[in-house]
């Protein structure tokens, strides 16, 4: 199994017990505030139309959800508990159910998109690639693209490594050990060249961002 977030059994057991915002990884209030001030720092508007890839629980959800326009949020997951999870215990709470629409909200394998979904103008992929190998980056990049408009931007963390330093474990911020091939991964500016060129992407840049444990910023645009 690539990540414990695929294993809707485990998701399920643990949502039971109230567990939603730690099945996330923790920290829920910094770092939702985090990834909501870092996208609205890059003019994320309330007019955009707004992916948020691996949308889990709404730990960001929430925060954007209530900046955007109704019905320009759009999330997307590969475990429909979490999102369920988030509506029932985030997003009601807070009166925004009625700024969702019934289709933006989809859990999906294999990054399966919708084809309805179109003319996006910014992505998001909070810790996400942290716990994807390549290949599984490489299929969201090609299947998100479609979803974007012309010049559309994706952002999305990854551990960030020098090429010298690839094949070794590295150690990261608040006891995070990151590996080549195990996760949690690391990668370099090389691999994400190469999987943006392959998928209809580039990359921007690779910027610092805030986050406790260490994670980088991509920034991709649509080629």
């Amino acid at each position: 199994m690539e990540n414990q977030y695929i294993d809707k059994e485990l998701a399920a057991e643990r949502l039971r017990t109230g567990q939603h915002r730690a099945f996330v990884g923790g920290r829920w209030d910094e770092i939702g505030q985090l990834q909501f001030d870092y996208m609205v720092g890059k003019g994320l508007a309330p007019t955009d139309r707004f992916v948020d890839v691996a949308c889990g629980s709404m730990r960001g959800g929430r925060h954007f959800i209530g900046h955007l326009n109704p019905f320009h949020y759009f999330g997307f997951d590969i475990n429909r508990a979490l999102i369920d999870a988030g509506l029932t215990h985030e997003i009601a709470p807070l009166g925004l159910l009625d700024k969702i629409a019934p289709g933006n909200l989809v859990a999906a394998e294999a990054f399966a998109f919708p084809t309805s979904w179109r003319d996006m103008d910014s992505a998001l992929a909070l810790s996400l690639f942290t716990h994807l190998t390549m290949n599984s980056i490489a299929l969201c990049l090609r299947n998100l693209r479609p979803v974007m408009s012309d010049g559309a931007r994706f952002y999305a963390t990854i551990f960030h490594v020098s090429e010298d330093n690839q094949t070794a474990r590295q150690e990261q911020l608040d006891g995070i050990v990151t590996y080549m091939c195990q996760d949690p991964y690391h990668y370099t500016r090389g691999d994400m060249d190469y999987l943006a060129g392959k998928t209809g992407w580039r990359v921007v840049d690779i910027e610092t961002f805030n986050h406790p444990r260490g994670q980088s910023m991509v920034i991709f645009e649509t080629a």
